[in-house]
């Protein structure tokens, strides 16, 4: 489905081999090297851990660790002391020259985990980190054409599709939280510098990117709008403005469906937006249009539902809403 090879500008990168659909899943690969929070605690940093977790690899795994690219990342006081002091400690006889590799080797090491490395989340909470090989060569887009998540039912770092990938395109991901996904070029071209890259994907090699950058605010103001508008649904002492179930919120949900349509943004912005839509429709008893973004957010989600699924869910909801106008409660009979 895929093969890694030269992509001009950016060192390597990971090429589909053949046509590939959306939500298909292109990577699923165990960590090659993995390290939990409290593994890190137990160990009282997580350069001390890491160094135990390299030592534990074979020859042929500690090759293909440091065989990822990595950018000189720089350490504070307290990550230098520790080199130094791990150094002396294991071997306090070493010659200067044996010193200063050892130590470019350390800092090597700690580069490449610092560059590549991903987290590994489950049930909205970070659990650690992990270096994925495969991962680590998929390049990065402001406009990407997969996303990525960790699976911590079998372990395993998961790549799908979030768009229709042609033959031989090189697949990509985003880098960055949605957040600074929809941000300006400006902002972005800082982000990328930050990480030691420039990107040249669609959005930042247009030569007038006044339009993007528009599109691309509106949906910023828009999303923390909503954000607010979520918090103050879920504090029912909050009064809603625009009310709940009323046009005005639809009308802004789906103008932040199509600016994200329009920039070529799917995937979980999208998912979210359709969501939003979902739960307006719902509450005005429009299942038709529930059904349509359902459909569209079920595209867009990482765990998609069979279309049965969905009108499982259809009849569900509907029924739910039904008894509550009606006051009938769920399962009494008249």
């Amino acid at each position: 489905m895929y093969t890694i090879k030269p992509s001009p500008g950016k060192g390597l990168g990971v090429f589909a081999t053949q046509a590939i659909e959306r939500n298909d899943k292109i990577v699923h690969e165990p960590a090659l090297l993995s390290q939990t929070n409290a593994e890190e605690l137990e160990k009282g940093s997580r350069f001390k851990c890491l160094i135990d977790k390299f030592d534990q690899l074979d020859d042929n795994k500690k090759a293909q660790y440091l065989s990822l690219s990595h950018r000189v990342v720089g350490f504070d006081k307290e990550t230098y002391d520790v080199l130094r002091y791990f150094i002396n400690t294991t071997q306090p006889r070493i010659a200067d020259d044996d010193y200063q590799k050892t130590f470019q080797e350390l800092t090597r090491m700690l580069d490449v985990f610092n560059t590549n490395c991903a987290a590994m989340v489950k049930s909205n909470r970070l659990e650690g980190f992990g270096i994925f090989p495969i991962y680590s060569r998929i390049n990065h887009s402001c406009i990407p054409n997969a996303r990525w998540q960790y699976n911590y039912t079998v372990n395993e770092m998961e790549v799908h599709a979030v768009r229709d990938i042609a033959d031989n395109e090189e697949i990509t991901i985003t880098y960055f939280p949605y957040d600074r996904s929809l941000s300006t070029f400006q902002d972005r071209e800082w982000d990328c510098l930050l990480r030691g890259f420039q990107c040249d994907c669609e959005a930042c090699a247009d030569p007038d990117p006044d339009l993007r950058d528009g599109r691309r605010e509106r949906m910023c103001e828009l999303m923390g709008f909503f954000e607010d508008y979520n918090l103050g649904a879920f504090i029912n002492e909050v009064e809603l403005n625009p009310p709940f179930g009323t046009p005005e919120p639809i009308r802004l949900a789906l103008e932040l469906v199509k600016l994200l349509e329009t920039e070529g943004l799917f995937g979980d912005s999208l998912a979210y937006a359709c969501d939003l839509l979902c739960d307006f429709y719902c509450v005005l008893d429009q299942w038709d249009e529930w059904e349509k973004f359902a459909i569209k957010s079920n595209l867009n989600s990482p765990n998609p539902l069979s279309e049965i699924a969905i009108a499982s869910t259809k009849d569900s909801e509907t029924a739910g809403f039904n008894n509550e106008a009606t006051g009938i409660a769920e399962g009494s009979s008249t």
